[in-house]
């Protein structure tokens, strides 16, 4: 038995940079979150990230990831699984902070 993964479930559509660091990401399949993005800025991967402007320099590369002018990159795939999860943790009420 094959599983059929849902591609366009992968696909951002939008993103807007907000304030504090955060991104709100749409998907094609209408699945939206705000990823707030505070805690990974201050890994070395996106040490080019340094200020707000910096920040709002963000679009949608050519394979469909959210990158920045300075290079750093989301892979989509990890962006839709992090935000579902974020997500399921906020429905459930858990008391986890993401």
């Amino acid at each position: 038995m094959k599983i059929k993964i849902n591609k366009s479930a992968y696909t951002i559509t939008r993103i807007e940079p907000l304030e504090n660091f955060r991104l709100l990401v749409e998907f094609s399949d209408g699945f939206s979150n705000i990823l707030n993005l505070n805690k990974m800025l201050k890994h070395k991967d996106f040490s080019t990230i340094t200020s707000t402007e910096e920040f709002q320099k963000v679009f949608i590369n050519k394979k469909g990831d959210i990158q920045w002018e300075s290079g750093a990159e989301i892979c989509k795939k990890s962006t839709r699984n992090l935000l579902e999860m974020m997500k399921d943790i906020s429905t459930l009420k858990l008391p986890i902070n993401v």
